[in-house]
């Protein structure tokens, strides 16, 4: 699950670095520069490193998984941060896994509905621990603002779940990172038609580049070839535990910089979220009662070690 982690841990430290480029250039050309610098390098250390396949069908794939499980959902998460707090995206984001569930079960795989869902429910517990703000919620105004960001939301966690489950169908399978530039140049080619084919948004080089530069080749090229790392050995449903682990090493690195103070209900949402994705492992290979028995016992030795 180390892998897991890192994952999740590179993600969070993008909220910092996309903070000062999304006000620099805005939101979509902020998505489209991170993935386009990720594409690039993933291009040069593909020359370098790999043998090239140009097989046609393979690219092809490519650019169908690109725009599927980064592009569009890219889109439809910086829109949907127009209309929205940022806490509330984070815990709408949240409900990734059930969206996974779901389509797997649609998909006719089996899946522990029980320990899925309630893994689901302590991640998104664990992530309103860390982001969620009481105050600013309860002045959240239900119109269509709100209703249009939600939707872009939904939109980001169905497109980016189905990247997931289709992941042995559309993945391109060529060498890794000759993989993750089709991925990437084709997520880019999507952002750049999406923001209206501008070509002033091309123009890579500017104040926060260097932001963009590490967003493109740390959060995106690499922290993405550890994510289908998780998602060949473990599967969607675990993979999609990683944007859950991001708030938290956001939350680590806000504490660093002295932006916010320390609470225990941080360390209370980490034992939340680490436990959700323990809950859903089992849920691809436990029965409830065996589950619960297993844990009953395990409970029970510990209570005996504190007498």
């Amino acid at each position: 699950m180390f892998a897991l982690f890192t994952v999740g841990c590179i993600w969070g430290t993008s909220f910092l670095l996309a903070k000062d480029l999304v006000a620099v250039v805005g939101a979509e050309t902020g998505a489209l520069h991170r993935v386009l610098w990720g594409s690039l390098f993933s291009f040069v250390v593909a020359l370098f490193t790999e043998k090239w396949s140009f097989e046609k069908k393979r690219i092809l794939k490519a650019f169908i998984y690109g725009p599927l499980s980064i592009g569009l959902p890219f889109y439809f998460l910086f829109n949907g941060l127009k209309y929205m707090p940022s806490s509330m995206a984070a815990l709408l984001n949240g409900l990734m896994p059930t969206f996974v569930i779901i389509g797997t079960l649609l998909r006719g795989k089996k899946v522990n509905l029980f320990l899925a869902f309630l893994g689901n429910l302590m991640a998104i517990t664990g992530v309103f621990l860390l982001v969620g703000d009481v105050d600013s919620f309860s002045h959240l105004q239900v119109n269509q603002n709100l209703f249009i960001g939600v939707s872009y939301l939904m939109l980001m966690n169905i497109f980016y779940s189905t990247g997931g489950i289709f992941y042995n169908e559309l993945h391109p399978k060529l060498p890794m990172f000759q993989s993750l530039f089709w991925i990437l140049l084709s997520s880019s080619l999507c952002l750049f038609l999406l923001e209206g084919a501008e070509v002033s948004s091309l123009n890579l080089f500017h104040s926060k580049t260097l932001n963009a530069l590490i967003l493109g080749v740390v959060n995106t090229a690499i922290a993405f070839k550890l994510y289908y790392y998780v998602m060949e050995k473990y599967g969607a449903l675990i993979a999609s535990q990683a944007p859950l682990i991001a708030p938290f090493a956001a939350t680590v690195v806000s504490l660093s910089f002295g932006e916010i103070q320390f609470s225990i209900s941080y360390m209370v949402a980490l034992v939340f979220i680490v436990s959700a994705i323990k809950f859903s492992q089992m849920a691809l290979r436990e029965k409830p009662l065996r589950f619960l028995k297993r844990y009953r016992i395990k409970f029970l030795r510990f209570v005996s070690i504190l007498r």
